[in-house]
């Protein structure tokens, strides 16, 4: 599945949560519900970047002549 399908489901699922808790007797949590689902987007789109870096690092460490490396 595509990133931005699975982000618009995200959005859509989390418009429908804070409809549904606005109808509910816990309305005064809907307030939180743009700010959880900022926080859950964002740990899902840094994830890829993060394990860029990861293994950008990996294959430094492998590197045949570290002293070329350092010298760059």
């Amino acid at each position: 599945m595509q990133m931005d399908t699975l982000l618009s489901f995200a959005v859509m699922a989390g418009f429908i949560t804070a409809w549904g808790l606005e109808q509910s007797p816990w309305s005064h949590l809907s307030v939180y519900a743009d700010p959880v689902m900022m926080i859950l987007i964002s740990a899902y789109f840094i994830k890829v970047p993060a394990f860029m870096l990861i293994d950008a690092c990996k294959s430094l460490s492998q590197a045949d002549d570290v002293n070329y490396a350092r010298n760059s």
